[in-house]
């Protein structure tokens, strides 16, 4: 898993460049709800798209498997 600090700290920074989002639920308990903004979103697609061109382009090339 990751440990607490390091967690608030990206989703932080995620925020600040404008790809999180972050509401304040007042129920209770309070709670605190991420997701992606429109930026984030275009950011998770053009990754995906690169994801399936390594894919092609590594198996076309003979790799077993592309490395992360």
């Amino acid at each position: 898993g990751i440990c607490q600090s390091s967690l608030a700290k990206t989703l932080k920074e995620l925020e600040e460049v404008g790809i999180a989002e972050r509401k304040v639920h007042l129920d209770r308990p309070v709670a605190v709800e991420y997701r992606l903004s429109p930026k984030g979103q275009d950011l998770f697609e053009a990754i995906r798209d690169l994801e399936v061109w390594a894919t092609r382009w590594a198996m076309a090339a003979g790799s077993r498997e592309v490395t992360q």
